[in-house]
């Protein structure tokens, strides 16, 4: 939980703003999971912070929406670069990269 706060905070997908009291905070909650290695043991433990969306008004609890994504037609692009130009592809994963979407 705290890499994932840290990873939030470091990203400033959100700001800290004094209640207001006629106003009720968007509610949140934690998800847990377990990743798992093909022979069943534990690979990582897994902890997002999700806010309850379906309780939000555009305009009043948020401005932007920010959401995780890549083309698939970037893939492939990037994929046939490799290739032609014999570049080496490693597997990576990132904790948290945020995409504006208007």
């Amino acid at each position: 939980m705290n890499a994932e706060m840290q990873e939030l905070s470091k990203n400033k997908s959100w700001d800290l703003v004094p209640s207001s009291h006629h106003e009720k905070a968007t509610e949140y909650r934690w998800i847990f999971k377990v990743k798992h290695n093909t022979d069943g043991t534990v690979n990582q433990y897994k902890a997002q912070l999700v806010a309850k969306g379906y309780v939000q008004i555009h305009s009043v609890n948020y401005e932007e929406n920010f959401a995780p994504m890549a083309k698939m037609t970037t893939i492939t692009i990037v994929i046939a670069l490799a290739t032609a130009k014999v570049w080496n592809l490693t597997k990576w994963t990132s904790r948290a990269h945020f995409s504006k979407v208007n």
